[in-house]
């Protein structure tokens, strides 16, 4: 009976041990994963920074900065959301040629 009692006990504490080990290398790995979560999105980041600079420029929209519009233009953007001095215009269609 005493016998029985004594390696239950050894059972547990082996249970325990290993629950803990377990769970002890979950936090780790779930650091590590977060640590790359964070560089990952500083990356990220710093790629939208240079993809919206690209946005922003009245070329990239296929217009052109000039003072004002012409009749067949339309304004797009001015110097606070785009790279144009003045005004980013558009043309309302483009000539087709043959």
């Amino acid at each position: 009976m005493i016998l029985r009692y004594v390696v239950f006990q050894e059972k547990l504490i082996k249970m325990a041990k290993k629950a803990q080990g377990l769970s002890m290398t979950t936090i780790i790995v779930a650091v590590l994963a977060l640590l790359v979560l964070i560089i990952v999105g500083f990356i990220l980041a710093n790629k939208m920074g240079v993809f919206g600079k690209g946005v922003e420029s009245c070329q990239s929209k296929h217009g052109e900065c000039r003072e004002s519009c012409r009749a067949n233009e339309i304004k797009i953007g001015d110097h606070s959301n785009t790279d144009c001095q003045y005004s980013c215009c558009l043309p309302i269609y483009s000539e087709v040629k043959h």
